[in-house]
């Protein structure tokens, strides 16, 4: 299945996320626990849980739909092209968030986002990069697939 790049935030205290959890019905716990997701990785911000998650455009349907079926209050975006444009750096924006509870989906959200990015990454758009903003600009990522040509 074609896999997209996701944040999804939801806009509550985290304290309230397994009150909320607790009004799925078992169907709807299933469905979410059943998800086909490659990787991902939360943290809390302020007021809010945040979570970025590599999985299909279908099935995060049906994530967001269980979500609004209950009435449980999320922003979420489709951030794929910011990735592969480099708009949005996940080793950088998240680095801040990393701890010990978490770590070991941070390594595999990025282990998982390179592959992804490595099916994607073309040399016209690193090149494009470069001269739009600077070698400097560059990922590990890009350099490898740079190195690999």
């Amino acid at each position: 299945m074609n896999q997209e790049i996701f944040k999804i935030s939801f806009i509550f205290e985290p304290s309230l996320l397994s009150e909320y959890y607790s009004t799925l019905s078992e169907i709807q716990k299933s469905k979410v626990s059943n998800l086909d997701i490659l990787a991902s990785f939360y943290y809390q911000s302020y007021n809010m849980q945040v979570g970025y998650i590599v999985i299909s455009q279908l099935e995060m349907e049906i994530y967001k739909k269980v979500l609004d079926d209950n009435y449980i209050p999320y922003i979420c975006e489709e951030i794929s092209q910011k990735v592969i444009d480099n708009k949005i750096n996940l080793e950088v924006e998240l680095e801040n968030y990393i701890n010990f509870y978490n770590s070991i989906d941070y390594d595999v959200l990025i282990y998982e986002v390179n592959l992804w990015l490595k099916q994607r990454l073309t040399l016209d758009s690193i090149l494009d990069r470069i001269s739009e903003y600077g070698i400097e600009t560059l990922r590990p990522i890009d350099r490898e697939i740079l190195r690999s040509i």
